[in-house]
């Protein structure tokens, strides 16, 4: 029996150590999915500045600031190789990570940056879409992310005008709950505005009874 097991074991750790060994050896063969001029019509490039201070007013000249933190684009290796065989080719492929610092955000009790940032996550795909992934905390009590997640370039967009400026690939996020978005000290953000190209624009507040008209209600939107 010890005859028989000792080979055995051989073979998994050869094809344990092969396995491991295509993962850390990268053939630079094989192909790369990068980001092209195209892509970046679609990726909020307005972040690369780091440490940018990004301002937003309400309709009472009220002021909240957002701060640029990471904005870094990786080469990443996808392995298809896997204990049953390829499940889809190996690759290289670009992803984009940002993180936005929330400047008037802070939590009584709690370290610092909880509760207190937005991440953004695009990655290029096999079929030259990118996949998008926002994260906006949301706090009521204890802190969670609700993570919106979309592909472009196949996305409805809409067109927003912010001080004589035209925004045009808007898309909304909206929560309707007892844990709205957490954007600053307090606040009870039921929707956000996210263009594209820029991030998020704008964004309004609840403070009266949720179903009556919210005109009255803050409306944040981005000083550009």
């Amino acid at each position: 029996m010890e005859n028989l097991v000792k080979p055995f074991m051989f073979f998994v750790s050869l094809f344990v150590i092969t396995l491991f060994s295509c993962s850390l050896n990268l053939d630079e063969d094989y192909p790369y999915d990068k980001f092209s001029n195209f892509d970046f019509d679609y990726i909020p490039t307005f972040y690369r500045e780091i440490g940018k201070i990004i301002k937003f007013k309400n309709q009472y000249d009220e002021e909240i600031r957002f701060e640029t933190s990471i904005y870094s684009i990786e080469r990443k290796f996808y392995n298809g190789l896997n204990f049953v065989g390829n499940t889809a080719p190996s690759k290289y492929y670009d992803e984009l990570y940002i993180n936005i610092l929330l400047l008037d955000m802070e939590i009584e009790g709690k370290p610092d940056y909880y509760c207190q940032d937005i991440d953004i996550t695009i990655t290029k795909k096999y079929n030259g879409e990118l996949l998008h992934n926002v994260s906006i905390p949301t706090y009521d009590a204890f802190c969670t992310y609700e993570n919106r997640q979309f592909e472009t370039p196949q996305i409805n967009v809409e067109e927003m005008e912010i001080n004589n400026k035209i925004y045009d690939k808007v898309i909304e996020f909206e929560v309707w709950s007892d844990s709205y978005y957490t954007l600053y000290n307090n606040s009870t953000i039921h929707k956000v505005y996210y263009d594209l190209k820029y991030g998020i624009i704008g964004f309004d507040e609840v403070e009266g009874i949720i179903g009556f008209d919210d005109l009255e209600n803050n409306k944040w939107r981005i000083v550009n």
